[in-house]
């Protein structure tokens, strides 16, 4: 029960020096700041978008649904904008990398067009501002810096071995510790998040289901429990050194090494282990095999008109068939140029067979690659809790890796019905 209740009193402590100084008032009012900027920003950019999608769908769906054929639908070019996922507004996610309009072909691959980073190479270079961003960078910093000098400044003062000559234990003191700290974060950031959601919400509507809303709840959830290990973090280091700026420095290298760090090292090394080739070098052997395959089909088709037209009984002139008209000679032509025409086509499929099928074998064994490499880049990058809160965050948004290739294989499906 002691134990117990040295942990409570430590907790307690913590949330009170937290709201009795300008800690609370400062993150709040930042939290706040940063979490209405986003959602304006990004709501109004949601509608944008969601107008673009649907100005581009009623140009070409109409045309769509009136061809009967792909040789129909292939006038023209054909081109689908990309669902946008409502909770894009939490995490973008790969969203500005992907195209925003699908094109499409009957006898390719859908291409991607019109990314943002298209648009605005910036997107690149310093990311989007949303709330996986303000969570994973910003905040976790904050709960950093209010977390290096829980020890380490006790030490200094000379006050940590009065706390402990209380009876304290040292696990119960630095639970407390955390937990005080971690509480002091979520009331602070937590009521600055619903309020800028009300306000935001206020300007314009949000586009959430039933599910987005929880999908948007549990996302919050993992973003605390990311602040958790920040928090945990900061109280770790601070019983490791015995100075407060000490703790600092080590604290802040260990958070760009984990934040930004680890997480790019792995998605760098993902493809040199996979041995995966570049989109790039997958398209050049598919073009190469079905060069070389029309190479041999149109050596094939010339022996073949040749044999077909060498034959004398095609030679539809008068001296040949001095009895037939010059209408029958004609549509005599034309039944022999259909036969050589299908006599064509069916040694140009059988040429082709077999380098379709390498062509098939090349894409399958390209995609298993590809997901060989995606599987070691996730793996390797979630060594670090910003790897592992980041593809969280993207899963439960549908702005993930995984939701963008299923709507692509849906869309190579259809082509293929």
């Amino acid at each position: 029960m002691a134990g117990q209740s040295g942990f409570r009193l430590v907790a307690e402590k913590e949330i009170a020096l937290f709201f009795s100084g300008y800690g609370f008032p400062a993150v709040f009012l930042l939290s706040l700041a940063l979490f209405s900027a986003s959602l304006f920003i990004r709501t109004a950019g949601y509608w944008e978008q969601r107008g673009e999608q649907e100005e581009i769908d009623r140009i070409h769906l109409a045309r769509c649904h009136q061809a009967a054929t792909w040789e129909e639908f292939s006038f023209g070019q054909k081109e689908i904008g990309r669902p946008i996922s409502a909770l894009s507004l939490v995490c973008g996610g790969i969203d500005p990398a992907v195209g925003r309009v699908f094109r499409l072909h009957p006898k390719g691959e859908p291409v991607m067009l019109a990314s943002f980073l298209d648009q605005s190479p910036a997107y690149a270079a310093l990311g989007e501002f949303d709330l996986a961003f303000i969570f994973r960078v910003i905040l976790s910093l904050v709960s950093i810096f209010l977390t290096y000098g829980t020890i380490a400044g006790e030490r200094e003062r000379g006050t940590l071995a009065l706390t402990l000559s209380h009876s304290v234990p040292r696990d119960r003191l630095l639970t407390g510790k955390i937990s005080g700290h971690f509480a002091s974060v979520v009331l602070a950031t937590l009521p600055a998040l619903l309020l800028a959601l009300l306000l935001a919400g206020l300007v314009r509507p949000y586009p959430f289901s039933p599910m987005d809303w929880a999908g948007l709840a549990a996302g919050v959830a993992v973003s605390y429990l990311y602040l958790f290990f920040f928090t945990g973090l900061g109280v770790m280091f601070t019983t490791l050194f015995r100075g407060a700026g000490t703790v600092l420095v080590a604290l802040l290298l260990a958070w760009v090494g984990l934040v930004f760090v680890i997480p790019a090292a792995g998605l760098a090394l993902s493809r040199p282990l996979a041995g995966s080739p570049s989109r790039a070098e997958s398209d050049s052997r598919e073009r190469l095999l079905w060069q070389d395959g029309y190479e041999a089909a149109f050596k094939k088709s010339d022996g073949i008109r040749e044999k077909f037209w060498a034959d004398p009984a095609r030679e539809f002139t008068p001296e040949r068939y001095p009895q037939a008209t010059a209408e029958e000679l004609a549509a005599m032509y034309d039944k022999a140029r259909q036969e050589c025409s299908a006599l064509v086509k069916r040694c140009q499929a059988e040429v082709l067979s077999p380098y379709e099928k390498k062509v098939a074998r090349l894409k399958a064994s390209y995609a298993r690659q590809q997901e060989y490499q995606l599987q070691l880049a996730r793996g390797l990058a979630r060594v670090s809790p910003a790897g592992a809160f980041s593809f969280a965050l993207q899963e439960l948004s549908g702005t993930g890796v995984r939701s963008f290739s299923l709507l692509y294989e849906q869309l190579s499906q259809h082509r293929d019905d």
